[in-house]
């Protein structure tokens, strides 16, 4: 309370000797009291300053509440609120005087630590409401997907959500952090990634606008602070005790009012403190408040010194504060204030007064009087308190209850289970009335590094080293393994020394985590094989062609042909292998057509028996009856040809080995438990062996690149691997269902199309004619361009040469020839090829192009040669194929459209 001062002594007045006794003696019992009508007056209040951390809205509710229903006025203060702006650092705010009061994140820890002598008083938020909010259509849902990307985030706040990028491996010099821009337009724009806000108004905004949006939550990940925590200074608490008590009470009776009674605040913000906000997003502020202050569960503004210590532990682990932070000074500590001087002078004053007018028989009657009543209400007081008392520990009893996570409380010693809470029969599967029972073999993998040893030991460790947080396999009551996170504390409850076991299923996120390791991976061999596929297939081009028109003038049978047909196939095995990188980094150029997936299987028939051999039985069953797919025919025969090769070298021994197809439709619940297609009409392709079948280990990497569980130079580890990238680039899934001993069947899911028209799998090779056009050839490679040039010499056209884009439009420019055709690299130094041939067409509008390249399709495809238009020729060149599209063009023939 705020002190109260005397009132002015009065002056006695002539003619009315007895006035200031009467006076006195009529006062003396209001006095000893407390009221003080004769002695005492209400002093004027004191006015004092809170700093918000942003501008007004509900996030302050209780404050507005406070001033509004007087509690602030009844304390003896007049509380000025002013609103926070981007850049302010709060804690300088107070330390330095420019506030009293203010009201900030537990990044006051930090300021703490850096010399600021702040108090936390209480914490408003159980719940941090810090998350970072990313675009739904981004795909970014973790943190480990921010690396390389742009955030949004404060550079003086947002403690919680560096501590989870730390604590998951993400530095913050791994990310982009982006100056915050306070809004939601940022994101919508794809300025930035990912940015920093509160959970209470952010995803409103969105999705007013509506915007598809992921929550990336620092509780997930095992970050729980506190948030809007109030706070004050060392020297506050230390001057002006009362004041600080005072103050605290009166905020947290408002903040009781504001969440009672959120739709009077709502009108009350309308009308005096922020006028431009509207009431549903002020409806949507006050209900998500509320879910991170639990006023059903937890007295408003309670702090926990132990939670505090987790929260230091954490800046701790992460390098932000030094081991064994102390909180001693940090967490206010209320202690009995004395009487002021004044009132003792005031009640000495009345004791005098009293014994001179001889009324101490009266006062000593009122005064037992009300001791016996004071004596009535305390002793009501605690019968009151004894009933708060249980209705606590059933209040507590329902957060134990209602928690996500499962909770085990462990015996120090013993490792026995004590007790657990209702998420534990959710999570292990086991009853109420089996838990008392449980021990750790029941719950633990029950083998190395996972048994109950090993559980029984870290319990014990825990016992006798503090927290210890860790990665568990756990197994369900029916045998089912997962994965789970554990943290262990020691304490001790009713006097007896006890270990809290907090169990998180980590399952999914594993799951999610590893298929984004594997999607990283799979990218990385992506950019590699891209990477080398330009300069690679240029070589090839070369050693390709030049081997081949060298074998059309060799005699067949001599040594020098079966040299040269050597060369021919290294070639070809090196263009094999380029090609299956391309494919399952899903970057291979494709012709794509609409072709009938049964007839494709049954042209290969006879080729497939001839690469398994007569021990192994093949049969057909081609049920489906909705077949035809929109496809590369040469991909889709690929992928047969692999799983049958696959199939053949599991059945060292013979076996059977079985090609299907069958209609299937994928539903929504379907794609939902991930089957990672489209909804809609699918035909499946099966492939079943009777072979050794695999292993867990073995399936985890069966279609990573390189993974192979063949011996030294038998197998590349690309086939699956190829297999898995074209199935994709077909926007299609694979599974595989296989056991040791049991054999193995891959099942691929291709969406069928109702297109009418309907291709063969193959088309006959055609003579190849030549001509006397002029071609003009663009290739920055000068091998290629040679065997380019002569191919087509060869072949009687008149050839036009130039190794950079720029000479080419000197020559369309110089030349009085009639260019048919220019024939082009598309990437190039300086001008690309898609430029060349704007140029060219603006000097010679007739002019035919056809565009040739070694790089993957996404980079030809950003350039818009892939257009459906363009003719195209993959690198490496073969002179057949080379002369076969040139006569194609200039006959005005169209390539068929090709799609990535």
């Amino acid at each position: 309370m705020a002190p109260r001062v005397p009132p002015p002594r009065r002056t006695r007045q002539p003619g009315r000797p007895g006035r200031r006794r009467w006076l006195l003696a009529a006062g003396l019992l209001p006095l000893f009291w407390g009221h003080g009508l004769a002695l005492a007056t209400h002093p004027p209040p004191e006015r004092i300053v809170l700093q918000l951390k942003w501008t007004h809205q509900f996030q302050f509710a209780g404050y507005y509440a406070a001033k509004a229903q007087g509690y602030y006025r009844e304390a003896g203060l007049d509380v000025v609120l002013r609103e926070g702006r981007p850049g302010m650092r709060f804690a300088d705010e107070v330390v330095s005087g420019r506030a009293d009061y203010g009201v900030e994140m537990p990044v006051l820890l930090l300021d703490r630590y850096e010399g600021r002598p702040v108090v936390v008083l209480a914490a408003i938020f159980q719940h941090s409401p810090e998350v970072l909010i990313t675009l739904r259509s981004s795909g970014i849902e973790t943190p480990q997907q921010l690396v390389g990307r742009r955030v949004e985030l404060r550079r003086n706040g947002n403690s919680e959500l560096k501590a989870m990028l730390l604590s998951e491996g993400v530095g913050l010099d791994a990310i982009r952090i982006a100056k915050h821009s306070w809004g939601v337009d940022a994101l919508i724009t794809g300025a930035v990634d990912a940015s920093s806000g509160y959970i209470t108004d952010r995803p409103f905004f969105l999705e007013q606008r509506g915007v598809a949006f992921n929550l990336i939550r620092p509780v997930t990940y095992g970050i729980d602070f506190y948030g809007d925590v109030l706070f004050t200074t060392e020297q506050e608490v230390r001057d002006r005790p009362d004041r600080v008590a005072a103050f605290l009470q009166a905020s947290l009776r408002g903040w009781a009012y504001a969440l009672d009674h959120p739709e009077e605040v709502i009108d009350l913000i309308l009308a005096e403190y922020n006028p431009g906000l509207s009431r549903p997003f002020l409806r949507y502020e006050a209900a998500e408040t509320r879910k991170l202050m639990l006023p059903r569960f937890i007295e408003i503004g309670h702090m926990n010194p132990g939670r505090w210590s987790h929260i230091a532990d954490t800046f701790a682990r992460l390098g932000l504060l030094p081991p064994d932070f102390p909180l001693e000074g940090f967490l206010y500590q209320p202690s009995p204030a004395g009487a002021s001087p004044w009132v003792q002078r005031a009640l000495w004053t009345a004791l005098v007064s009293s014994l001179l007018l001889a009324v101490g028989t009266a006062v000593l009657f009122l005064f037992n009087k009300r001791l016996k009543q004071a004596v009535a209400e305390r002793t009501e007081a605690l019968s009151r308190a004894n009933m708060l008392l249980a209705e606590g520990e059933e209040k507590y009893r329902e957060i134990f209850n209602s928690t996500s996570d499962a909770i085990f409380i462990h015996d120090a010693g013993t490792g026995e289970v004590l007790d657990a809470n209702q998420r534990v029969t959710e999570l292990y599967g086991f009853s109420r009335e089996e838990i008392p029972n449980l021990s750790p073999e029941d719950a633990s993998a029950g083998r190395s590094p996972f048994g109950p040893d090993e559980a029984r030991a870290l319990v014990r460790k825990a016992a006798r080293e503090g927290r210890q947080m860790f990665a568990w396999q756990a197994r369900k009551k029916n045998g089912k393994l997962f994965w789970t996170e554990v943290v262990l504390q020691p304490t001790r409850i009713g006097g007896r020394d006890v270990v809290i076991a907090v169990v998180r299923d980590v399952t999914e996120r594993r799951r999610l985590e590893e298929t984004l390791r594997q999607a990283q991976k799979m990218e990385a061999i992506g950019r590699l094989s891209g990477g080398i596929a330009h300069d690679f297939n240029n070589l090839l081009t070369a050693i390709l062609g030049y081997s081949e028109m060298a074998l059309s003038r060799i005699p067949d049978g001599s040594s020098l042909e079966r040299q040269v047909r050597a060369i021919h196939e290294a070639g070809e095995r090196a263009a094999t292998l380029t090609r299956q990188l391309l494919a399952f980094s899903r970057k291979q150029v494709m012709e794509m057509k609409v072709v009938d997936l049964n007839a494709i299987i049954g042209n290969m028939t006879r080729l497939l028996r001839r690469l398994i051999g007569e021990d192994v039985d093949l049969t057909l069953r081609v049920n489906a009856t909705r077949s035809r797919i929109k496809a590369d025919p040469g991909q889709i025969e690929q992928v047969v040809m692999n799983l049958v090769l696959n199939a053949r070298d599991a059945m060292p021994g013979g076996g059977r080995l079985e090609i299907g197809t069958e209609d299937v439709v994928l539903g929504e619940e379907d794609v939902a438990a991930g089957s990672e297609g489209r909804p809609g009409a699918h035909v499946a392709l099966t492939v079943t062996d009777t072979g050794v079948g695999m292993g867990e280990e073995v399936r985890e990497h069966l279609f990573e690149p390189f993974f192979t569980t063949k011996g030294l130079g038998e197998g590349t580890g690309l086939g699956l691997a190829t297999v898995y990238g074209i199935v994709k680039q077909h926007g299609g899934h694979i599974s595989v269902c296989t056991e040791p001993g049991a054999g193995t069947s891959f099942r691929i899911y291709f969406p069928v199309t109702d297109e009418c028209e309907s291709v063969s799998p193959s088309r006959p090779a055609e003579p190849v004619a030549g001509g006397t056009e002029t071609v003009l050839v663009v290739d920055d490679d000068a091998a290629v361009l040679r065997l380019i040039a002569d191919t087509l010499r060869a072949l009687g056209y008149r050839v036009l040469e130039a190794s950079r884009a720029e000479e080419a439009v000197a020559v369309c420019r110089g030349t009085d020839e009639r260019i048919a055709l220019l024939l082009t690299d598309v990437i190039m130094p300086g001008m690309n090829g898609q430029e060349l041939a704007e140029a060219c067409r603006r000097e010679r509008p007739g002019i035919k192009v056809v565009f040739m390249s070694g790089y993957t399709s996404d980079v030809i495809t950003h350039l818009g040669v892939l257009d459906g238009s363009a003719a195209f020729l993959d690198k490496p060149l073969r002179p057949g194929v080379l002369a076969a599209k040139v006569r194609e063009v200039l006959d005005g023939g169209q390539s068929p459209p090709r799609a990535p």
